[in-house]
């Protein structure tokens, strides 16, 4: 892998910020601007908007042609973008661009770091950029498993190896206990105030997120280290995470460059984008409540806020159609889009929600885990509740709702112990469910890695899939972890640059392979 820096940092330092000192002046490489020159905290803005696959460029390339589509959030049909049937989505082309951009933003962060570790009044931009840094090594390593970690542009040139997915999380795990341990809340903000687009320089949010985030890499990896998971996820916990109280975390959007507002109405308006069945059969009928949008009369409440319904309807398209086999009624023209009066360009990507925090919280302590004396129900329902509420449903409908026992189309129903030795609605596929429908449109990185963890919620599998890429095509019964894509295959230009380090991976570089965090 190549770790030099792929772009000037100072020249998109001045694209984004407008910045109006004569450069041209300074005696330095515009190239490659000494660390002196190059304020931390400039650096930091960047890789926080554009670290966290933001622009819509690799974000529809990435986010919602790949992930969304593997999770079943959205899917692109095969006559836009989508490869036939269900095998490998996009181009491969596209994991190169991948590659060399999150490298890119760990090299900046790496570089803010390293030139300022001994400046005491930088220290928070410090630990904010490896809290940060966490958050970009999870979303690679859930793409690729095994990746360049420890040594990864590390300033030094020489190509790193390939670490163990394993070791990389438990180097994430110490980065984020050292960096919250880190941020000291006596400092000034400075420019901190301006630079940090997410909590403006508040080291207290600071601290809650990089407690979350460390609580969901401890659920990530229950199956494969039930141990690391719970001392983490307990320490996590007790350090203070997100609660009722606080607001979605979210990188807002940027309006001095083309694809940096929200991207979503984006999508909808190139009409490249729509709900899948497997999502729609996950909503109809849930909660009880009723709602014409839904054939059955009555479902989840966030369905037509989610999606815009055609002809009165909520309508969807079956995930694994071939080119040849799409029908002008398969259109996203004709289907449910993401709703852009919901979605509008305006919104903030969000990076965690806090359903999603007491959702984790409700698995930990569905467990027999220290989560700080609420019950596993009492979590759970707060979850339902914070999703419910953000969106407009009013309290009466809460109520009906999370007391419901009326099934959706695979047999999850919503109230806590109803029917819980069914199929598909044991305790946890309930808390999987409600995770997974309030994480919708942003956390499909977490959709699909619970999907590979647990094969939760219940998503049907593609009814073609391309079988040359080793998934198992679907014939009856329940569907298998095989039937579904594990991982991203590593970019070709690695395979060709790097062939030494590649080599010691090689056999792992099938989209088959479940990846270490799954236990499998």
């Amino acid at each position: 892998m190549k770790t030099k820096l792929y772009i000037s940092i100072l020249a998109v330092l001045i694209m984004f910020f407008g910045c109006t000192k004569d450069y041209t002046d300074m005696n330095v490489n515009p190239n490659n601007p000494e660390p002196a020159a190059v304020d931390p905290a400039m650096l930091l803005t960047y890789t926080l908007k554009h670290g966290g696959i933001g622009n819509a460029d690799l974000h529809q390339r990435i986010h919602n042609i790949m992930v969304d589509t593997w999770a079943e959030y959205m899917i692109d049909l095969p006559d836009h973008w989508y490869t036939d049937n269900y095998g490998f989505g996009g181009e491969l082309a596209w994991l190169n661009q991948y590659w060399n951009e999150f490298y890119t933003w760990i090299n900046e962060v790496n570089l803010l770091i390293r030139e300022n570790k001994d400046k005491p009044d930088l220290k928070n931009q410090i630990e904010i950029a490896r809290i940060w840094k966490v958050h970009m090594f999870l979303q690679a390593t859930d793409l690729f498993g095994d990746i360049p970690y420890f040594k990864a542009a590390d300033g030094s040139g020489i190509p790193p190896k390939y670490d163990s997915q394993d070791s990389i999380y438990i180097g994430m795990f110490n980065e984020l206990k050292d960096a919250v341990d880190g941020l000291d809340g006596s400092l000034l903000v400075g420019s901190l105030s301006i630079q940090d687009i997410i909590f403006k320089g508040d080291v207290a949010k600071w601290k809650k997120y990089g407690n979350s985030l460390r609580l969901r890499l401890a659920m990530r990896i229950t199956e494969a280290n039930s141990a690391l998971a719970k001392t983490n996820a307990e320490e996590a916990i007790a350090g203070g995470v997100l609660t009722e109280s606080d607001p979605d975390v979210g990188v807002p959007p940027l309006t001095l460059r083309w694809g940096d507002t929200y991207p979503i109405p984006m999508y909808v308006g190139w009409g490249e984008t729509e709900m899948t069945q497997g999502f729609y059969n996950l909503l109809e009928g849930l909660g009880g409540i009723s709602d014409t949008v839904y054939k059955a009369g009555s479902g989840d409440p966030r369905g037509k806020i989610y999606f815009s319904p055609k002809g009165g309807y909520l309508k969807s398209v079956a995930m694994g159609l071939s080119t040849d086999s799409v029908k002008p009624i398969d259109e996203p023209v004709n289907n449910s889009q993401p709703n852009t009066v919901t979605f509008t360009p305006s919104r903030n990507m969000c990076v965690m929600p806090v359903s999603e925090v007491l959702f984790n919280e409700a698995e930990a302590a569905l467990k027999g885990w220290n989560v700080g004396g609420k019950t596993a129900q009492q979590l759970y329902e707060a979850g339902i509740t914070y999703s419910l509420t953000q969106w407009g449903v009013s309290i009466a409908d809460i109520a009906t709702y999370i007391a419901s026992t009326a099934p959706n189309a695979k047999g999850t129903s919503v109230a806590w112990n109803d029917n819980i030795t069914g199929a598909h609605n044991s305790q946890l596929e309930k808390i999987i469910t409600q995770k997974y429908i309030a994480g919708f449109p942003d956390n499909g990185f977490e959709a699909w890695a619970d999907h590979r963890r647990l094969l939760m919620p219940f998503l049907p599998s593609p009814i073609l899939v391309d079988e040359s890429w080793g998934v198992t095509q679907w014939v009856s019964g329940e569907p298998t972890f095989a039937n579904y894509i594990e991982r991203v295959p590593y970019p070709s230009n690695e395979v060709l640059n790097d062939a030494a380090n590649y080599a010691l991976v090689k056999a792992k570089d099938k989209i088959t392979i479940p990846e270490w965090f799954t236990g499998r």
